[in-house]
């Protein structure tokens, strides 16, 4: 639905659905960014007899239980931002002229980006989750700001503060690893690192800082520019010089996609890197025994 009340003018648009009409090609890397996320979700089916492992460790109750279900859900976060980029893309293909077009692919990149700062922040959480069976990282994760009384203990199902894609979070984890002493462990936070120091995930971070915490720009070219119109005159008085529809540029949705499928790349990269260093750095904290081939992939 359009509000076009004023003369060859577009004010406003209500879209019924952001589903794109026509799904756009599915390539290698879309093929690659469901594998990781498969290879996550999967990690669900390890949770109960991992749990064992855990028992025979001396771990609390509930430690890769949690571990491991929080990974799956993070693996179907990434599916999800997947699905919200192929909507992006596939509005991009309608025609120009589409009036709609410019507002759904932008919309659908940005949820593309919720659901992958998503999954960063649970690529966080069980992170941390894994460290903190190592004594000397578990210290180290007990960090808190001043001002934050209660640190987050990791215990497991423990309704406390988690972890969040940051730098100060990011930070604590490279100590904690460091702490440990074990090369697998320290090899487990490198991934996050990269991401969080990538330029795509920087931009795309800052894109959806500035929708939640900031302002977010209207999709239309009616749009009103996010500038002051006051202006004050040599006299101090205050002129108003209202800009016009030329002074608006609305966010191109072209830029919008490839920003959010390149930063959500860069999330599966590092989602594939960490998973295969999991079990290691398992092995090396002392959660785990050392698995037979078998046994490392749940058969």
């Amino acid at each position: 639905m359009t509000d076009d009340t004023e003369s060859a003018r577009l004010l406003g648009i209500v879209v019924p659905t952001l589903g794109a009409p026509e799904p756009p090609e599915f390539t290698a890397e879309d093929r690659r960014i469901t594998q990781v996320s498969l290879a996550w979700q999967r990690l669900s089916t390890e949770a109960r007899w991992m749990e064992g492992h855990a028992m025979l460790a001396g771990l609390p109750p509930g430690t890769y239980i949690e571990l491991y279900g929080r990974a799956a859900a993070t693996g179907e976060q990434l599916g999800l931002s997947l699905a919200s980029l192929l909507d992006a893309r596939g509005w991009l293909l309608r025609p120009i002229e589409v009036a709609h077009r410019a507002l759904s692919a932008l919309a659908s990149a940005e949820v593309a980006g919720y659901f992958a700062y998503a999954a960063a922040h649970g690529l966080v959480v069980v992170t941390a989750r894994a460290l903190r069976i190592d004594p000397s990282a578990h210290r180290i994760l007990q960090r808190t700001k001043a001002g934050q009384p209660d640190p987050p203990r990791f215990a497991p199902f423990e309704p406390t503060r988690q972890p969040s894609m940051n730098e100060e979070w990011v930070g604590l984890l490279r100590a904690a690893a460091d702490a440990s002493g074990e090369p697998a462990a320290q090899a487990l936070v490198e991934p996050i690192e990269r991401l969080l120091a990538a330029e795509a995930w920087v931009a795309m971070v800052g894109r959806r800082d500035q929708n939640f915490h900031r302002d977010r720009p209207q999709s239309l070219p009616t749009g009103v520019a996010f500038e002051n119109p006051w202006e004050v005159d040599e006299h101090g008085n205050g002129v108003l010089d209202f800009p016009g529809e030329a002074n608006y540029v609305p966010p191109d949705p072209d830029i919008a996609v490839e920003e959010a499928s390149t930063a959500v790349s860069e999330l599966a990269s590092a989602m594939s890197a960490w998973i295969d260093q999991l079990q290691p750095t398992l092995v090396a904290l002392g959660g785990t025994q050392r698995f037979p081939e078998s046994e490392e992939h749940g058969t």
